[in-house]
């Protein structure tokens, strides 16, 4: 402590004297403390607005209040997502259209943009990824016309999620299995007691087959690029954080279209810069991201070294809806079950009751039915 901020609090030992220190807290405040307690205590009101007139500033008050409210909103979503029932989810979309509504009345272009993707981004969280699209769409729309770098690269990602909720985790499969059913009840019974007939339908089968891995693979080729141009635009504005989840984001891209090696150096990075932000649930999904990497490697003694590492965090953490719990799950589950080991069943129950408790809190049974089966790594996890 110097010798001025000594004087401040304790007086000047040369006019004053030494004051012992029981007695240095009891001493009166000095008249300059007085003086500025006595000015602050009869500081003067504001001047109240004449009848029919508009404060002055006010409109501009009324304009940066709408402002910051919308930027409160936007910030605190992670905190409000912190406990993991949807409930939660459907509360913060109430305040979400609150400050859109008011960013939409006084014409906040920005602060629409910021309630309209965090709209969207509590819209794939519930699994309504039809309706997340569209108001992504718009906020992205909105950030290019505001100048808003950082949240440009923010709704590319967010879009990029939307690709990978409805292909990733074997959906291509699912497709598959569902035109065949279609086929099937087409032809009726009788039909498909003609074995020229079964021949036709296994051709439309595998036509069908290769249609959906087709389509899917282009989806996640777009997707692909969409991302590199995120990245490239958070990389401009030092998002440090942001960038660490579109890392994330391509690594899963890049192994669902089969190029480990490029998703094991994205999720490296995204492991790094993650243990830099000091950010456990996320260190642990890039570490899960690694797993499923060496298990697509045939490397069961390293993905199983990781998986131990993810279950780690799982039960020492508190988890939230900000991160993909349920990726973490399944990718635990499926390397414990290529290792046969037997807390692949405890993983799998596990995850399954996860996500019955999130639906159950749901009001309508649509909502439940879209939570549980219209996202694919939901789907793949109850199956």
């Amino acid at each position: 402590m110097g010798t001025d901020t000594q004087r401040r609090l304790c007086g000047s030992a040369t006019t004053r004297g030494a004051l012992p220190p029981d007695r240095r807290a009891a001493r009166r405040p000095t008249p300059a403390a007085a003086r500025l307690r006595y000015m602050w205590h009869r500081r003067r009101p504001p001047k109240p607005a004449r009848a029919g007139c508009r404060a002055p500033g006010a409109l501009h008050r009324a304009e940066s209040a709408a402002r910051i409210t919308a930027q409160r909103e936007h910030s605190d979503r992670q905190c409000r997502q912190r406990c993991l029932a949807t409930v939660a989810l459907r509360a913060s979309a109430g305040y979400f259209r609150q400050s859109l509504a008011l960013a939409r009345e006084i014409g906040d272009q920005r602060g629409e943009g910021w309630a309209l993707g965090a709209l969207g981004q509590v819209c794939i969280n519930l699994g309504d990824l039809t309706q997340a699209e569209q108001l992504l769409r718009q906020s992205l729309a909105l950030a290019r016309a505001t100048g808003d770098r950082r949240y440009e690269g923010m709704m590319l990602i967010q879009l990029v999620r939307v690709v990978l909720y409805e292909v990733s985790g074997g959906s291509s499969q699912e497709q598959v299995q569902q035109s065949g059913f279609r086929i099937q009840d087409s032809e009726g019974r009788a039909a498909l007691q003609v074995a020229d007939r079964r021949l036709q339908i296994g051709a439309d089968m595998a036509i069908a087959q290769a249609a959906a891995h087709q389509k899917r693979h282009q989806l996640l080729k777009v997707a692909l690029e969409q991302c590199e141009v995120a990245l490239a635009t958070l990389r401009e504005v030092n998002a440090r954080d942001k960038v660490a989840l579109a890392l994330l984001v391509k690594g899963w891209l890049c192994l669902e279209l089969g190029d480990p090696a490029a998703a094991e150096t994205c999720f490296l990075a995204a492991y790094t810069s993650w243990q830099q932000l000091d950010h456990r649930l996320r260190c642990a999904e890039a570490l899960s991201g690694l797993a499923a990497v060496a298990l697509t490697s045939g490397d069961l003694a390293t993905a199983s070294g990781f998986v131990d590492d993810v279950l780690r965090v799982i039960h020492t953490t508190r988890l939230n809806a900000e991160c993909e719990i349920v990726t973490l799950y399944l990718t635990c589950h499926r390397v414990l079950c290529a290792a046969a080991d037997g807390r692949a069943e405890v993983v799998l129950a596990a995850g399954r009751a996860l996500l019955q408790d999130q639906a159950a809190q749901l009001s309508t049974a649509e909502a439940r039915q879209r939570f549980l089966y219209g996202i694919a790594a939901h789907r793949t996890l109850l199956a």
